[in-house]
């Protein structure tokens, strides 16, 4: 499997699955990326679905775009985090290939 962190992919999990969403990542910092590599790491096979699509509706700007714009090191701070956790991923899993 190979991994593009410029995408942003849609995942349908249980909800009682072993393995949260990191918090502490930040919006638009690979935070979806960082999540499927995680399950994959955890044993979860991932799959596209073939005749199924997504469509994002335009909305409201969110607070974690406009703190990008106004926060002076919002998205230096977000990257050093969005790093860390690929780097103690790859801590806890090194055998797995991302």
């Amino acid at each position: 499997m190979e991994y593009h962190d410029a995408f942003e992919p849609y995942v349908v999990v249980r909800s009682d699955t072993e393995w949260r969403f990191d918090e502490r990542l930040l919006e638009r910092m690979a935070d979806k990326a960082i999540y499927c590599r995680t399950l994959h790491a955890n044993g979860f096979v991932l799959r596209v679905l073939p005749d199924a699509f997504v469509i994002h509706l335009p909305h409201a700007v969110s607070q974690g775009v406009r703190q990008q714009q106004v926060v002076r090191g919002y998205g230096s701070c977000a990257s050093v985090i969005s790093d860390e956790s690929k780097r103690e991923l790859r801590r806890r899993h090194p055998d797995v290939k991302f």
